[in-house]
This record gives C-alpha cells, sequence and structure tokens, in this order.
C-alpha cells in the first residue's frame, strides 16, 4: 500500500488572485476570500486529477518494501529533490539511507522515480506498511515556471467553483466547451496518472 502526504506546501493562491479576479470580472474586495478559497480547492482538484504539484510542496512517500525491482515512482512532478531515503530495520528502528546509494530520473510527462545504485544492496526491513519512507520537494519554484495551460485549467475550475455554488444545476441545458478543461486536465496528466 502506498500512502503519499504532504508535509509543506507554498501558499499560492494569491498569486493567481488578480488574473483570477480578472478573469470572474469581480471588483468588490468583499469577494476576495472567497475567491481564493475556490483558487485553493481548485488547484488541490488540478493537482489531484494530473499528479503534479504546482508550486513547491514536500511530500512523504511511504511504502512497504523497496520498489518494484528498485523502482519507486513518486507520484507528483515536477521532483527537484530527494531529502531523505528512511527506512525501520527488522528492529522497528528507524534508518537514514546515504544519497549515494540512489538517484532521481525526472521527465516532464512522466512521474519522477527513485532507482538505486547497483552496489546498494537492500537491508532487511520491518514487516509494515510505511517501513520505506522517501520525503521529496516537488513543484515549480515560481508562478512563471508554471506551464500557462496549467495555470489557465485553475482559472477555469475556480470559475466554475465561483459561479455555481451549488453542487446540482436546474433548469439549465449545459454543454462542455471542447477543447476547454477537461482537455487541459488531460494533456497535463502524469502518465494518465489518476488520483
Amino acid at each position: 500500500m502506498r500512502q503519499l502526504r504532504k508535509l509543506t506546501d507554498t501558499p499560492s493562491e494569491q498569486f493567481l488572485l488578480e488574473a483570477a479576479l480578472s478573469h470572474l470580472r469581480v471588483t468588490d474586495g468583499a469577494e476576495v476570500p472567497l475567491v481564493l478559497q475556490y483558487l485553493a480547492a481548485a488547484r488541490e482538484v488540478f493537482e489531484r486529477l494530473t499528479g503534479r504539484a504546482l508550486l513547491t510542496q514536500t511530500y512523504e512517500l511511504a511504502i512497504p518494501d523497496w520498489g518494484d525491482s528498485g523502482l519507486i515512482s513518486l507520484d507528483r512532478n515536477p521532483v527537484s529533490a530527494i531529502t531523505s531515503v528512511k527506512y525501520l530495520d527488522a528492529n522497528d528502528t528507524e534508518q537514514t539511507l546515504s544519497s549515494a546509494n540512489y538517484l532521481l530520473h525526472t521527465a516532464e510527462d512522466a512521474a519522477a522515480v527513485l532507482t538505486f545504485r547497483s552496489t546498494f544492496s537492500e537491508p532487511t526491513i520491518a514487516e509494515r506498511h510505511d517501513a520505506v519512507r522517501v520525503a521529496f520537494t516537488a513543484g515549480a519554484s515560481s508562478w512563471a515556471s508554471v506551464p500557462y495551460s496549467q495555470r489557465q485549467a485553475v482559472l477555469f475550475l475556480a470559475a466554475h467553483l465561483y459561479e455555481v455554488r451549488t453542487p446540482i444545476n436546474i433548469g439549465n441545458i449545459v454543454n462542455d466547451i471542447p477543447m476547454t478543461l477537461t482537455s487541459l486536465i488531460t494533456m497535463n496528466r502524469i502518465g494518465g496518472f489518476i488520483g
């Protein structure tokens, strides 16, 4: 069983606030807290649907073993660094693996992967779902580094949440506009990731 837990997050909704207010044509300052709330929700939905981290975040992935064939997929992209690889030994004592034992492999449209060097000999670990824990940093350092299609998808989601404040639609005929939100999410999904 894999468990991905966010440890820290860069509050980022302020970076898109001006664009969101313009996109929504909001001029009333009293609406700003609501727009920020919808931006936060939209960013979270986008990140979970695509497997991406938009701005700098720190995660911990807990898994029961050393991965399939010495590969551990990190489930978020883009990954900029591995902070640590820790494991619980056979006595349930936490140990930290030297960074000389592993490498980070990244690709733009695939999940980042941690691999172990050929000289690495797997220590015996405890039999538990979180025996191996990989802490890593993912996301861009600034909104300027986030592709425009990803920023636009967050704006579309936030606009939908702002305009349709209930989970039901009564008395309207609604159609998706081709090549909008669904297309933006699909084109930014990491290797078919759905999470």
